[in-house]
């Protein structure tokens, strides 16, 4: 990818180690546990993601929201779905000494959320999320004075003119739309189809009425025990979400990001119309990138 600015992050940043991230204590169940179980822990817990541990503790996959979207039959019960049938396996892992350049790689150009942070045979309850980097960028950034001294991020003319720099320069992907009258279950094959994580939703006054998602399938519909064939995407989408224009600022999209826990953000043009929907990956191509 070219850039019109110069990176944020320098190398002294990328060869620190993984244990600067401070790697937190995964959920997990067991491989007799259901896709229901996971996405009622997925609720009460706040998270996006579990481990699935055999019998010995051993790590034998992990399940997350996006598999909900590409992993499981939407025909049987959620209940009667076990997470081996689903899981992702193996699982993407590293140790706590790799460097950050490495995790920033593995992220951005593989296209995994989440990575097990493994150092002994039966360590397998730490996890690293493409959330947690952004979040802990942004804290760097934020302190740009102390981390430049010691050459971790650019310096603050370049910081500025990075975030300045229009969203559109993130290359982001063109957005899918379905009508909010669309029920769940052919909404999930149109995400399958086109390995997207969430779409905009029009109605016949606007064209991004609302954005539906991984986390709004988990939490509004099958956490609820909603039918999917008869469920429309009007009654659990997320109304009225915030759009940014696809000329505003990265800094603008970062701050959504984080510290606001935006997934996506749906991009509009000059006209109003949406062009565009920007998500955290976008942001870790960027700033896995370093010389």
């Amino acid at each position: 990818m070219t850039t019109p600015y110069k990176l944020v992050l320098h190398d002294s940043f990328f060869n620190h180690t993984i244990r600067r991230l401070k790697p937190r204590t995964a959920h997990c169940l067991p491989l007799a546990a259901s896709v229901f179980d996971a996405v009622r822990l997925f609720a009460t817990s706040h998270v996006g993601s579990v481990f699935v541990l055999d019998d010995n503790d051993v790590l034998r996959g992990i399940f997350t929201e996006r598999d909900l979207i590409t992993k499981f039959d939407a025909n049987r019960p959620i209940e009667e779905i076990k997470l081996p049938e689903v899981m992702s396996s193996p699982v993407e892992h590293m140790r706590s000494s790799a460097s950050l350049g490495r995790l920033l790689h593995t992220i951005s150009r593989l296209g995994v959320r989440y990575v097990a942070i493994i150092d002994r045979a039966k360590d397998t309850r730490r996890i690293i999320s493409a959330r947690d980097v952004i979040d802990f960028v942004f804290n760097l950034v934020m302190q740009k004075d102390a981390a430049a001294s010691h050459g971790e991020v650019a310096s603050a003319a370049e910081i500025k003119a990075f975030f300045d720099s229009p969203v559109s320069t993130l290359n982001p992907r063109a957005p899918v739309i379905l009508p909010e009258d669309e029920n769940i279950y052919q909404t999930i094959q149109v995400l399958k189809q086109q390995r997207a994580g969430s779409l905009m939703i029009s109605n016949s006054t606007s064209q991004c009425a609302g954005i539906f998602g991984e986390r709004d399938l988990s939490l509004r519909v099958f956490a609820k025990g909603l039918e999917i064939k008869r469920t429309k995407l009007k009654e659990v989408m997320t109304p009225q979400p915030v759009c940014i224009k696809d000329s505003a600022p990265i800094s603008e999209a970062f701050t959504l990001m984080s510290p606001r826990g935006f997934r996506h953000i749906p991009l509009l043009n000059d006209s109003g119309q949406p062009c565009g929907l920007i998500s955290i990956h976008d942001l870790i191509s960027v700033l896995g990138q370093h010389t």
